[in-house]
């Protein structure tokens, strides 16, 4: 049993690529082991790392980088799939793309997929199909078959329905916050920035003192998932609260990031991972449900607000920093009572 704990949390391990927050994982484990066995559970040795996977590794996400131009986010997803890849392949043997074949790319996603959604599953095999297109860029002779790898089952694009909470719930969680505390009244200038604004996690952590224009009551999001800075109006309602945050409860600090922590590293800018963290337990004291986790609800949730309210597509696409139009027609699918009026009515059948 010990063995197999130390294994799960192994992170090069095939069996942990669905949890999404290992550190968590591993303390209900240690804790488990030490209700059933009364001893700590010894900590496993960090597993020997190949030398020449992580040079290859850091090599593919300058490219990304400087080539392919993708986002923090996608780089890091891209580099955790394709290193996970090279240590199922290569192990502790030094690599040698060349010798990659299908049947290696085969065997690894048959482990790596089986517990993913279609459009995960999609995602993965585009990662691995791009990883061998990087390899074709850089002189490397790949295996044809790896490129012909079926993107898995059909996904039909804009076939789900985003979803979304109501006016009542949307109410419940920004009283959740106790706003007498300094961490009360920063997070709930956080979460203000999703649904009034419709923002990414990504771009609330990267929002700058500077990008506030206070006298026009404008802020600037930049480092956007499409490589577009993007001017959006400030309501009343968000602008005082930032302004309440800025005033009695932001610590005295050089890092011009907006939102900074408060306890470890005080003073240091928040990343997306503790944005998403202070709308996590915003959900859990509204009592939302267990399976509400995301910020992305938020935004689709304010998407929905706005053309509930009469905006074109055009000008909702602006606001929610979308590169086309194609992607925000996914929120006619929001608008029940305006879908009700163009349905078209069952047809009778005469029964003799």
């Amino acid at each position: 049993m010990e063995s197999m704990m130390q294994e799960y949390m192994n992170p090069h391990s095939s069996i942990n690529h669905r949890q999404k927050d290992m550190k968590s994982v591993a303390a209900a484990i240690r804790l488990y082991y030490y209700f059933l066995t009364r001893k700590k559970l010894p900590s496993c040795l960090p597993p020997a790392q190949n030398k020449s996977i992580e040079c290859h590794v850091d090599k593919y996400v300058s490219y990304l980088a400087q080539v392919a131009g993708l986002t923090e986010a996608s780089m890091q997803s891209r580099k955790n799939y394709i290193t996970r890849f090279l240590y199922y392949a290569f192990g502790e043997q030094e690599i040698s793309p060349f010798t990659l074949s299908v049947e290696t790319v085969q065997a690894f996603l048959a482990t790596e997929l089986q517990h993913l959604r279609p459009t995960s599953k999609k995602s993965v095999i585009g990662i691995i199909r791009s990883y061998f297109r990087y390899l074709q860029f850089i002189g490397i002779e790949v295996d044809a078959g790896v490129l012909m790898i079926p993107l898995s089952v059909p996904v039909w694009r804009l076939s789900s329905v985003p979803k979304t909470v109501g006016l009542d719930e949307i109410n419940r969680i920004h009283a959740s916050y106790d706003r007498n505390t300094v961490v009360g009244i920063r997070d709930y200038a956080i979460v203000m920035c999703f649904t009034e604004l419709g923002l990414r996690a990504m771009e609330v952590a990267h929002i700058k003192l500077d990008d506030v224009n206070w006298r026009e009551g404008t802020v600037l999001i930049r480092n956007t998932k499409t490589h577009q800075d993007r001017v959006l109006p400030l309501s009343q309602r968000i602008g005082e609260a930032l302004v309440e945050y800025a005033t009695k409860a932001r610590p005295e600090t050089s890092d011009r990031t907006l939102f900074v922590r408060f306890s470890h590293h005080r003073g240091e800018a928040m990343g997306r991972e503790q944005i998403r963290g202070t709308i996590r337990r915003a959900y859990a004291r509204a009592g939302m449900p267990s399976t509400m986790t995301g910020t992305h609800i938020l935004r689709h949730s304010k998407a929905k607000e706005l053309y509930q309210q009469g905006s074109s597509l055009k000008i909702i696409a602006d606001i929610l920093g979308h590169a086309s139009i194609d992607t925000t027609v996914i929120y006619t699918k929001v608008d029940r009572n305006a879908l009700q009026c163009v349905t078209c009515p069952w047809p009778e059948v005469a029964h003799d």
